[in-house]
């Protein structure tokens, strides 16, 4: 085979020849990671679909469930209880939003949360993010949700779930992903009616964001 002239180089001791060789190997493993990963979300919408169609055969009202629902959910989520949100670099409205549906019980009948609906929106510029997952009943109704926010490295997240009919932080926990720390900042399975959980979150904005 001709060697192409322009891969050589010449100084005063030796002739080096590039060697494309391992850059061709590397670019074949990225190709063949890319179409697993394809292949893999494939399998998971198919999936997905095929839940879809037996929560439906079992009785769902599909109607009650929309991306549009969902990021609405989450807007009235964040604004209630972790309003800081909006000192972050990221556009709720530009939100990536999946609805993943679940299997019917080993009874074949509806369970108890139906789905979960994922909202995802990042910046352009920076780290900030902004992800809530909201599990729904067969009403349509939310039945609990997790918040995740992030800005420089560190996640402030919240878990909210429904305490004698009404929904309250029971959870909050910052993580630094750049010194692998973890602190639990607020733990009660039943907060009463008046916990400080939302002050505590907008505190922990403040300490360790410093916003």
């Amino acid at each position: 085979k001709k060697i192409d002239e322009s891969n050589i180089y010449t100084d005063n001791s030796s002739v080096v020849l590039y060697d494309y060789r391992e850059a061709r190997k590397k670019d074949a493993k990225i190709l063949e990671l890319v179409a697993e990963k394809k292949k893999h979300q494939e399998a998971l919408d198919e999936g997905n679909a095929l839940k879809r169609k037996d929560l439906e055969d079992a009785g769902l009202d599909l109607s009650e469930f929309s991306s549009e629902k969902s990021l609405l959910d989450a807007k009235n989520f964040l604004d209630m209880f972790t309003p800081d949100y909006q000192k972050l670099d990221a556009a709720l409205d530009d939100s990536k939003i999946h609805l993943k549906f679940s299997n019917l019980t080993k009874a074949g009948k509806l369970p108890k949360n139906v789905v979960e609906a994922s909202i995802n929106c990042s910046s352009s510029s920076s780290d900030d993010s902004i992800i809530c997952y909201i599990k729904y009943l067969k009403t349509g109704y939310p039945n609990m949700a997790e918040v995740h926010l992030w800005h420089n490295h560190v996640r402030i997240s919240a878990s909210i779930r429904t305490v004698e009919g009404d929904f309250r932080i029971t959870y909050i926990v910052m993580s630094d992903m750049r010194k692998d720390y973890e602190k639990t900042l607020h733990h009660d399975n039943c907060p009463p009616a008046s916990n400080n959980a939302i002050e505590i979150f907008s505190q922990a904005v403040k300490d360790y964001w410093g916003l």
